[in-house]
């Protein structure tokens, strides 16, 4: 059900953004704050349904011993997620908390941009 439910949001937010313009775009994120999550979620709780489907197929076919690691290689794969979407919630386009080190240095001055970013685009930057 997820799955289909994520198809179905991105397929319909990509078809109304789609024609818009750059800044026409932008506004309909803004209006929609969920367009981009919304498919992010209904992913992830799709693969942990399915994860949790598996965990179940794996303790009736092999037993439980193999039933434990498949859960807890669940586990460990929902705890990633939930980092993910913990770091990226945290994001700050104010520029006012530690989070905004991430990209104040866009603003700075070429020169003093930090290396892994002359390392990804060499000799753009020089």
């Amino acid at each position: 059900f997820h799955g289909m439910k994520c198809v179905f949001m991105c397929v319909v937010d990509l078809a109304y953004v789609e024609p818009l313009a750059e800044q026409d775009a932008i506004k309909y994120f803004i209006a929609n704050p969920g367009a981009i999550g919304r498919g992010f979620f209904a992913v992830t709780m799709s693969v942990l349904w399915l994860s949790l489907a598996l965990c179940a197929w794996t303790v009736g076919t092999y037993g439980l011993s193999c039933g434990a690691c498949s859960l807890i290689l669940l586990f460990g794969m929902m705890r990633l997620m939930a980092w993910q979407v913990r770091d990226r919630s945290a994001f700050d386009p104010s520029g006012e908390t530690s989070q905004a080190a991430e990209w104040q240095w866009t603003m700075k001055n070429e020169d003093e941009w930090p290396e892994w970013v002359r390392t990804r685009f060499p000799g753009e930057h020089a």
